[in-house]
């Protein structure tokens, strides 16, 4: 059997990884950059995939490259309202993560300058799409995000995880290693009201133009269903491809890796049979899909709790969660079985 992977992005080299784990090599990755693509981003790794980490033999150098912690503080309009327990989270840079990804695979596997179009492939037994959110549901909102470093004379708190709720907009900070810093800021594609307030948080530490700095945004789309079989059911997607969540569950990049190896689970399982049975596979990824769709829905819900503008209902919902600690047990305890 061969396999071709189109893009080399968190989920096309998860499963390039899994399968030379594996000691199957008769795969390439096509990316249609000319160069794996450097990003200033960081990304959050759940719990959940951690196993895949330890799978992959990547756990440890994930974590020597992260920051781990295991609580959330949660503020309202810079109003302290709890810290509470995570399962644990690992913060890392998103360059750093394809690093360690790469170092599983060999150096001639990457084809670059290589655009993938699912009418027109290279002749091969299997096509894999993990080039990414293409299209969607637009959500209505919009996003900027950045990495910084963190001045000598900082607040304690920015060494922790923070989610700030605002009307209309809410923020999430999260440390990385050599004294830096990670935040994301996501608000509604009209409210514009609320940027002077992520600026008085974020400006001491990053001197730069915030305004110019926030004002580069990117739309937020989602998918309404899950799903990795694409239309001609003759190509698997995974990733975003398969299922483009609003990062309101720091969940993105987590199933990204974890769908990896969910595929590299399904082939191994058929001895890479050269024949994908579309019915097989609907029935072995039946379960997963479901996950994926529960984190899809909640990740929305997040969304309009983290961003509630009447006064008296953000209200109701700061009282709830200072009393009540929301269980993530459904997903914390899942990962790639099947």
């Amino acid at each position: 059997m061969s396999i071709n992977i189109y893009g080399a992005g968190i989920a096309g080299l998860s499963l390039a990884a899994s399968l030379s784990e594996n000691h199957f090599e008769n795969y390439r990755i096509f990316e249609k950059a000319s160069d794996i693509r450097k990003s200033d981003t960081a990304i959050q790794l759940g719990f959940n995939c951690f196993q895949a980490l330890k799978d992959l033999g990547v756990l440890e150098l994930v974590k020597n490259k992260s920051i781990l912690t295991n609580s959330l503080n949660i503020y309202s309009k810079n109003n302290f309202l709890k810290k509470t327990n995570i399962k644990g989270s690992l913060f890392i840079r998103r360059n750093d993560l394809i690093e360690i990804l790469l170092s599983k695979i060999g150096s001639n596997k990457i084809v670059f300058n290589q655009k993938f179009n699912d009418k027109k492939t290279f002749k091969t037994d299997l096509n894999i799409d993990a080039t990414g959110g293409r299209d969607g549901v637009d959500s209505g909102r919009i996003a900027s995000w950045g990495v910084t470093n963190l001045p000598a004379n900082h607040d304690k708190m920015l060494k922790e995880l923070n989610l700030f709720m605002f009307p209309g907009m809410h923020l999430v900070t999260y440390p990385l290693t050599d004294n830096q810093l990670s935040w994301t800021y996501i608000r509604k594609s009209n409210n514009k009201k609320n940027n002077n307030i992520v600026k008085d948080i974020l400006h001491p530490i990053d001197g730069r133009n915030f305004e110019a700095l926030i004002s580069k945004t990117i739309r937020l789309n989602f998918k309404n269903k899950c799903n990795y079989l694409n239309d001609n059911k003759k190509v698997l997607e995974i990733g975003d491809a398969a299922h483009q969540f609003l990062p309101h569950l720091a969940q993105g990049a987590t199933q990204s890796l974890i769908d990896g190896l969910f595929i590299s689970k399904y082939l191994i399982k058929n001895n890479f049979d050269e024949c994908i049975d579309n019915q097989k596979f609907s029935d072995f990824s039946r379960r997963r899909l479901k996950l994926l769709n529960k984190i899809n829905f909640q990740s929305r819900i997040n969304a309009d709790v983290f961003q509630i503008e009447n006064q008296f209902i953000s209200s109701v919902r700061d009282f709830v969660i200072r009393f009540n600690t929301p269980s993530y047990n459904w997903l914390f305890n899942s990962y790639y079985e099947s």
